[in-house]
């Protein structure tokens, strides 16, 4: 909430104008906007720490807790901001230099707190591990922002149509909070603890794709989409960003999938979550289906009609606890990953026809092939799987899809490419 949209503004518009006056302006007010939304999180975090900490833990003595925590989520604020700014100017090294470093320092700093005991209260080494990494990421970050940041240039009136663009982001945010964690509130009332427990760790190995596919592709297509916005060539751009997205996604999940039971039982070490294998695989299907959603939603990002995604997800969110609502009960914790699914395609669908109305992407004819032959490869491997046959057929199954596509979809340009880059990949290895 406290992001207020900051980071969605400055991708929107920075590459509005190419001029070096607009780029100061928009850094200028998008940033205060990222600053009071940081204000906010630590005046109301430190304020209400002691409701927080009674609410939590039925006393105030965790007040500081909760307090340290509200500060980590303000510093978290800025860093965000800047590394998406790192982005737009395609500081590609430094980008990735500040993501290892807060990764890393606070991974040491929370390991070493903890094993030598450092604080009376274990709960404050984690978040004085993650306020370290933080401002280390946000000194090594932060030069860039000033160059371009300049007082001259604060125009209120552009503040407000940054938040009139990004706060509609904001409560999306939260209405897809809601709808990721609707499912296990209403199986605590249908089903037993012990299927939320499964359900919930299937889900979560399921969101493997997003650390592995989905959130690199959005970081990256987000801001070259508002780049390439006004390129004649377009049209095409998005196009063939439909298809590729298709075949590498789908390849990680079908793999995914064929691996799943082995990543449950490494993760869970128990056999009590071996079911979970009954989950991951639609929610692995499912997060790719969502993903769509950040390539057609461009029209209404374009045209800043931001308010749409409410109507979009709200809808969607509708479908999905109406029908957990009638028949979770009855049909179990599979269904609910059935079921997301279904919530994520008609999300998807319904984002598509009302975003074409402001910029339509075309879907190349290949797409539909990929999908349907991508779909029933990964039914073919979950028989496998279900009936324990030998996974050898698993790999003649992907083996057989990866020469369908390369013979039917690729053309002749994208072939050279990757025989060009096998190619560069055997002499690299000779050598």
């Amino acid at each position: 909430f406290f992001y207020l949209g900051g980071q969605s503004a400055i991708t929107r518009f920075y590459y509005e104008e190419n001029t070096k006056e607009h780029r100061i302006n928009v850094v200028t007010n998008t940033s205060l906007i990222m600053l009071i939304g940081t204000l906010l999180c630590m005046i109301i975090g430190f304020l209400s720490s002691p409701l927080i900490s009674k609410l939590i833990f039925n006393n105030t003595s965790f007040w500081n807790v909760i307090t340290l925590s509200s500060l980590v989520a303000a510093l978290g604020i800025i860093n965000t901001y800047l590394i998406t700014y790192l982005r737009i100017i395609k500081k590609s090294s430094q980008f990735i230099l500040v993501n290892l470093l807060n990764l890393t320092i606070n991974f040491i700093s929370t390991f070493i707190f903890l094993k030598y005991s450092f604080f009376e209260n274990y709960l404050m080494a984690p978040f004085i591990g993650q306020l370290i990494g933080l401002v280390v990421s946000i000194s090594v970050s932060m030069w860039p922002a000033i160059q371009s940041f300049a007082i001259s240039v604060i125009d209120f009136n552009k503040i407000k149509l940054y938040l009139l663009f990004s706060f509609p982001l904001v409560l999306k945010g939260f209405l897809f909070y809601i709808f990721e964690i609707s499912d296990r509130f209403l199986m605590e009332d249908s089903l037993s603890i012990n299927d939320v427990g499964v359900y919930s760790f299937g889900y979560q190995i399921g969101t493997i794709i997003n650390l592995l596919f989905i959130v690199p592709f959005a970081l990256i297509f987000s801001v070259l989409r508002m780049e390439y916005a006004k390129d004649k060539n377009s049209n095409i751009f998005f196009s063939r960003i439909t298809t590729y997205y298709t075949i590498i996604g789908f390849l990680i999940v079908i793999i995914l999938v064929l691996s799943s039971k082995n990543i449950i039982s490494l993760a869970s070490g128990s056999s009590e979550y071996v079911d979970a294998y009954k989950v991951t695989p639609w929610i692995l299907f499912g997060k790719l289906i969502l993903g769509y959603a950040g390539i057609f939603d461009f029209g209404i990002y374009y045209s800043k009609k931001t308010y749409l995604y409410l109507l979009i997800y709200g809808s969607a969110l509708f479908f999905n606890i109406l029908l957990n609502v009638f028949f979770l009960e009855y049909f179990g914790y599979q269904f609910a990953a059935i079921n997301k699914v279904l919530s994520y395609i008609l999300l998807v669908v319904f984002m598509y026809f009302v975003s074409s109305r402001y910029f339509i992407v075309k879907i190349e004819k290949r797409v539909w092939i990929l999908i349907t032959s991508g779909v029933i490869s990964l039914i073919l491997i979950q028989l496998i799987l279900y009936f324990n046959y030998n996974l050898l057929y698993a790999v003649l199954i992907i083996f057989l899809l990866g020469l369908c596509w390369y013979i039917k979809v690729l053309n002749y340009d994208e072939k050279y490419f990757i025989l060009k880059t096998i190619n560069k990949q055997i002499k690299f290895g000779k050598k």
